[in-house]
């Protein structure tokens, strides 16, 4: 048995002291799926301090313990989570020889198979390229390599971490609907993976950033954009989603949470707030938080403005019940 030694208890408090004693995944989970618990059911916070949780572990108590917990800012929350983002996966998805659409999971083959029709040294533009992980394992494999993103810290990333491992691509800062002007196309392949596309907003937004992305694209070339299952978070309505595994890197050991708050309404914002606990070599704790808002959309929705923006729809690995999925599109 451990106990929560301390007073009003948030979900990073008690993510820390589950993370600090080694607590299995599901034990975190089940840790602070109890203090909403407590919350929901309008009962005292502080009574949460008595309350016990069993380890799966069976490590000894916890009572009393201070943790070293600070938070980062949230003025600019691209800003902070760009230098946390390769937090979210482990070395062999965004490091030095990361794969190919290893952050788009359940689409690899999809993606793979549109990458193998390239010759050598075709251009391809990945116009969401976050820390740059795709667009260096395509680097990686011959191609000529443009990098963009609508966020100067995510570009800043990708710029920093391609020179690095010794990377040789372009780099440049843009808006979907601001690419013609801002990179040199035309591309054979244009990329807008990441689940990028839910930051339009409208859809609108969404022809018009899509509209960008077909005027850079050769006529004969291919568009290939992923997206979350939105219908399915909706019907399923997760709130505490944590990592598969605990990441190892520069001395740290990180664990992360999405904590989801989705509203009845589908047309309705949810929010995502992503935690991540650190523990040093030293056994010291810290946590970093980032809350993101999405406009959702349905798979409906995004075919509907693929086509509207002038493409015709070559695949699509949507299926009701997968969390993620990606549609392959070219210029009609």
């Amino acid at each position: 048995m451990w106990i929560l030694g301390f007073q009003g208890a948030r979900t990073v408090d008690v993510m820390a002291l589950a993370f600090r004693h080694d607590l299995a995944r599901e034990a975190v989970k089940h840790a602070i799926e109890h203090y909403f618990d407590f919350v929901s059911r309008g009962l005292d916070r502080t009574a949460f301090i008595t309350h016990r949780f069993r380890s799966s572990a069976g490590r000894g108590r916890a009572g009393g313990q201070e943790l070293a917990c600070q938070a980062t800012g949230m003025d600019d929350f691209y800003g902070d989570l760009a230098h946390d983002y390769e937090w979210l996966f482990p070395d062999e998805t965004v490091g030095r020889l990361g794969r190919f659409g290893a952050t788009s999971p359940g689409s690899q083959a999809l993606l793979e198979a549109v990458v193998k029709t390239l010759g050598p040294g075709s251009p391809v533009l990945d116009c969401a390229c976050g820390i740059g992980a795709d667009a260096m394992a395509l680097a990686r494999s011959g191609l000529v390599i443009t990098a963009s993103d609508g966020s100067q810290a995510m570009v800043a990333e990708t710029r920093r971490r391609s020179e690095q491992y010794g990377i040789a691509m372009t780099v440049s800062q843009s808006k979907w609907q601001e690419l013609p002007n801002r990179v040199p196309g035309p591309f054979e392949l244009v990329l807008c993976l990441g689940n990028s596309l839910v930051h339009t907003e409208t859809r609108t937004n969404m022809v018009a950033a899509l509209d960008g992305m077909k005027k850079v694209l050769s006529p004969s070339g291919t568009l290939i954009v992923d997206s979350r299952n939105w219908e399915l978070l909706y019907e399923s309505r997760p709130r505490i989603v944590p990592a598969r595994q605990v990441i190892e890197r520069k001395g740290l050991r990180c664990s992360s949470l999405y904590i989801w708050t989705i509203p009845d309404d589908f047309e309705s914002p949810c929010t995502a707030e992503i935690v991540l606990l650190f523990e040093d070599a030293e056994g010291r704790t810290s946590y970093h938080r980032h809350v993101i808002d999405f406009v959702p959309f349905r798979h409906d929705d995004l075919t509907d403005a693929i086509h509207a923006a002038g493409f015709t729809i070559r695949d699509d690995s949507y299926q009701a019940a997968s969390n993620f999925y990606a549609i392959v599109a070219a210029v009609t």
